[in-house]
């Protein structure tokens, strides 16, 4: 009965935990600069971030972190050369380095 009940916990745990968001800016520019998206084209950089659930739409791509109390606003900007190849990839932040959201 207690390892009946550990596994119902677990999976409720598993199932009700919000999406992980960033602590800050930086974090999630960290994590941009890894992707490596200097150089690839921009229809390269649409297909990755939309496997990672990014809407995107002229030279941006966007995607709302639902939490438990806030909901972060995570927003990749590209800036093309001539050839629609990346040649800048920037974070929306807010003047203070945090990351935009919204919350209850």
């Amino acid at each position: 009965m207690r390892m009946k009940f550990l596994v119902v916990l677990a999976l409720c745990s598993s199932a009700c935990s919000a999406e992980t968001q960033y602590k800050d800016a930086a974090e999630f520019e960290a994590v941009v600069q890894s992707w490596q998206l200097i150089g690839k084209s921009e229809g390269e950089a649409f297909s990755f971030l939309t496997k990672q659930d990014y809407r995107c739409k002229e030279h941006y791509c966007f995607r709302e972190v639902k939490g438990l109390v806030c909901n972060q606003k995570l927003k990749v900007n590209f800036v093309l050369n001539n050839k629609k190849q990346i040649i800048d990839a920037s974070v929306w932040k807010l003047a203070n380095g945090q990351l935009p959201d919204v919350c209850l």
